[in-house]
């Protein structure tokens, strides 16, 4: 995907990750200025490096999106190095490892905060300190990154996850109702079940875990990052200037409600 992101500056977080990763080279190859950040500073740095030798803008901020004072620094230094913050990209996302999955009342009170902190604490507070930039501006683009489990298919035992990328939808219309006046466009991509190395083994991996997740997908196949990255590319751009409030599935038909275990049940049409 091609779209014109040339002079503008742009900030993402969760960028050491595979969505991030992509999404954070694709607005460069674009033409935007790319600040990445993420807690993890040696893939960060890693990754920054390989879009500037691709001859593109990439400048690695380490924080803790889970403390403020981190995404204050964050946006301060974006700031004061261009001018200006064109696009943030609310990627950062977190979920707990399965053996702290849990019914509600045996869910870790701390696992729950943690998922919380990172996956919806963070996008208020890069709002926080990011809109108020964009408003002098009378200019900006948020990309919020949701999930399917947070649209329309929660995940069983995962009810901090499935809670907190909900909360985020919402958050998306608030925030785009709030500041349109002000020329700011908020939208919502929200991925399904997106490949990476660690989905790729612990799911696609194992035939029972790969034959139940496919049973929820259309379409028959993961996802890929870039697929997610043309999503937010678009909403990155001046060619999504009439999109707010917005919330834009990539998940293969998920959500569309599809069930292929249950048509095994209870037969084609059913």
């Amino acid at each position: 995907m091609i779209v014109n992101l040339a002079n503008k500056t742009a900030l993402i977080t969760g960028a050491a990750g595979t969505i991030g990763s992509v999404t954070a080279m694709e607005l460069a190859r674009n033409g935007a200025a790319v600040f990445m950040n993420d807690i993890n500073e040696h893939a960060g740095q890693k990754i920054a490096q390989t879009i500037c030798e691709a001859g593109c803008s990439a400048t690695f901020l380490p924080g803790d999106v889970t403390k403020e004072e981190d995404i204050a620094h964050m946006a301060e230094t974006a700031l004061s190095r261009r001018g200006r913050i064109d696009i943030l990209v609310n990627n950062v996302g977190l979920n707990v490892n399965a053996e702290f999955r849990k019914p509600l009342y045996g869910y870790d009170p701390a696992a729950w905060h943690k998922v919380v902190d990172v996956c919806l604490d963070s996008v208020y507070y890069c709002c926080k300190y990011v809109i108020p930039v964009m408003e002098k501006q009378h200019y900006g683009k948020v990309v919020n990154i949701g999930s399917v489990a947070g649209f329309s298919a929660p995940l069983r035992l995962q009810s901090a996850y499935s809670a907190a990328k909900a909360a985020i939808v919402n958050l998306t219309k608030s925030l785009a109702i709030e500041y349109a006046k002000s020329n700011i466009n908020v939208n919502c991509v929200v991925p399904g079940s997106i490949m990476n190395e660690q989905i790729k083994t612990a799911v696609y991996g194992d035939p029972a875990r790969k034959e139940s997740m496919l049973s929820h997908i259309p379409q028959g196949n993961a996802g890929e990052p870039l697929d997610i990255a043309n999503a937010v590319l678009f909403f990155a751009s001046d060619d999504s200037k009439y999109a707010t409030g917005s919330v834009l599935n990539i998940d293969g038909g998920w959500a569309a409600g599809y069930a292929l275990d249950f048509n095994h049940v209870k037969g084609e049409g059913l």
